[in-house]
């Protein structure tokens, strides 16, 4: 203060302490460092080349602690975003449409029970171990392998049904009354469902069969060609989705993979982790199409 003013009094009158003051602290300053900072006059007080110095780092060292300062205010005044985890076929196809898209007509899960305008801001990663809440497909009935302090819910199950493309049906003339009989059909897999042991009978089918072409994620597999000639198993609410496909009418097995909702400890503590993880929770398990 004493150098932006170059004087005493003005240093006293801004700081609002006496003159005295400021020459004492000014005093006790310049005899712990051994070197004078400012060259006394009738005029006022001029800094010296070593002060000059001094001051240069020094507001360096202010600015940046104002940008610290800065930034800890606007972080208090912004909610933090929370991390939603899932596999890429459930972020793409079901839960980025609900929290994120003007949702048209019917969506799978219950959007009543979705106030998006009450949620944090949302980020989505299909890393589910670095996410805040995740959601897992897991064999039926089989808790995900995680470890540690989370707390986990079962929310429900994803139904899976065979469905053909539009060619194979309009072309083809493509029937199947059986599921042993999409043994000879054109089949797409998942490397997914091979993880699951509930989707056995599929995977049986798929492998035995020498025309399966085997994709490694959802999006690629129904953007593919193969995909208005082949039959393929998906989730039974994919049609909320996809328009050229149809599920085929017959009788087979249960296929099903259970759902579960996860967060660790810690972050449900954060009151937007706790609301995200209980209102997706919530919006599956009341959806007739996850039971």
């Amino acid at each position: 203060m004493v150098a932006r003013h170059q004087s005493f009094a003005s240093a006293a009158e801004a700081l609002g302490v006496n003159q005295v003051t400021v020459a004492k602290r000014l005093f006790d300053l310049e005899l712990t460092l051994g070197r004078r900072l400012f060259t006394r006059r009738r005029a006022g007080a001029a800094p010296t080349e070593f002060c000059r110095e001094i001051l240069a780092e020094a507001m360096l060292v202010a600015e940046a602690m104002q940008r610290v300062e800065d930034g800890l205010k606007q972080a208090r005044t912004l909610k933090p975003s929370v991390t939603i985890g899932a596999s890429e076929g459930m972020l793409n196809y079901t839960i980025r449409p609900a929290l994120q898209s003007p949702v048209p007509g019917a969506h799978p899960i219950d959007m009543g029970r979705l106030d998006r305008g009450a949620l944090p801001p949302l980020k989505f990663t299909s890393d589910l171990r670095a996410a805040d809440v995740s959601l897992w497909l897991t064999p039926e009935d089989a808790p995900p392998a995680i470890r540690g302090a989370y707390h986990v819910r079962r929310i429900g199950a994803v139904l899976f049904r065979p469905f053909a493309g539009e060619e194979l049906l309009r072309e083809r003339g493509f029937r199947c009354d059986q599921f042993d009989d999409l043994r000879s059909a054109p089949l797409i897999d998942m490397r997914a469902y091979k993880f699951w042991d509930s989707l056995c009978e599929w995977n049986g089918l798929a492998a035995e069969n020498s025309h399966t072409v085997t994709f490694e994620t959802t999006q690629e597999m129904l953007a593919s060609e193969a995909c208005h000639s082949s039959v393929m198993l998906l989730p039974n609410y994919s049609l909320f989705y996809e328009k050229h496909i149809s599920p085929l009418e017959m009788d087979r097995p249960r296929l099903a993979v259970s759902l579960w909702i996860s967060s660790h400890e810690d972050s449900l503590r954060e009151p937007e982790v706790r609301k995200v993880f209980d209102t997706l929770g919530e919006a599956f398990e009341h959806s007739p199409w996850f039971h």
